[in-house]
Parts: structure tokens; C-alpha cells; sequence
């Protein structure tokens, strides 16, 4: 599994392939001009405490950059 984020949006992947982007998402209001705002759809990780679930985290990584589709592909 890999998460991938930025400052528009989030991305998973299942063994290396896409499932789902959550990037340029609309909110609509219904005030008289129907003002439409980007929605930022991002996550946070608290990465200094792992817990409150049952199991094992193996093999965790962490990238400082966005990875390519190809550059997640080929991770194991």
C-alpha cells in the first residue's frame, strides 16, 4: 500500500497500481451565484506515535517527494 500527498490532494495505491485520487474536488454552495470552492483533500501523519490498532507496521517508508506511477510500481 502507498499513500502518496500533496498540496491539492491524496492519492492510494494497491500494489502498485492506483485505486483512488482524491484531488480537485468541488464544493458547491447554493447561495444566489452558486459559488464554487476547491476542496483540498490531503492527510496528515503523525509519524512520531504509531498506535491504537491491533498488528505489525513492516517495511514502513517515507518519501520527502512525490514517487511516479512507474517509481511506485516498482517498489516492494
Amino acid at each position: 500500500m502507498v499513500i502518496t500527498g500533496t498540496n491539492k490532494g491524496t492519492s492510494l495505491y494497491i500494489n502498485g497500481k492506483l485505486q483512488k485520487k482524491l484531488y480537485d474536488d468541488w464544493i458547491q454552495f447554493t447561495d444566489k451565484d452558486k459559488t464554487r470552492m476547491r476542496k483540498v483533500e490531503t492527510l496528515v501523519f503523525p509519524l512520531l506515535t504509531l498506535g491504537g490498532f491491533k498488528g505489525e507496521i513492516d517495511a514502513l517508508q517515507i518519501w520527502n517527494k512525490v514517487l511516479s506511477d512507474k517509481e511506485i510500481g516498482g517498489l516492494k
